[in-house]
């Protein structure tokens, strides 16, 4: 399951939206994510101004949310239970997504879809403030 697909089942919105430029993300973002490669790059500094604003590039468009950490899906575990949710010992990238889904399931209870959320808004806006 896609990052950006969990976060927006509960109506999540995003931190902010990325470029394809790592220089406009850093800059706007304070976000280390996109193609380092710029064309204006080595450009007159008076030109790389508005080469930059009408740079493709440097249109935001992909939606950017926390990453969903070991500590997410503990917590996740720990709002919606554990019974039903069969996982062994040892953790991988499946286990994540069955976890994520097992939270989705779990959210049809409007009390536990609340709890999910409203856990879900803390740790947006414990990375925003990062």
């Amino acid at each position: 399951m896609k990052t950006e697909d969990f976060w927006s089942y509960f109506d999540i919105a995003p931190l902010c939206l990325l470029a394809e430029c790592m220089y406009h993300n850093e800059c706007k973002h304070g976000i280390s994510w996109g193609d380092e490669c710029c064309d204006f790059l080595d450009a007159d500094p008076l030109e790389e101004a508005s080469s930059c604003d009408t740079c493709e590039k440097s249109e935001e468009k992909y939606l950017y949310y926390p990453s969903i950490t070991d500590e997410v899906l503990l917590n996740l575990i720990l709002i919606c239970g554990t019974e039903g949710l069969d996982l062994p010992l040892y953790y991988s990238e499946e286990h994540r997504d069955k976890i994520l889904n097992f939270a989705i399931i779990k959210s049809k209870d409007e009390d536990i879809r609340t709890r999910i959320r409203e856990y879900l808004i803390g740790v947006e806006q414990k990375y925003g403030r990062m």
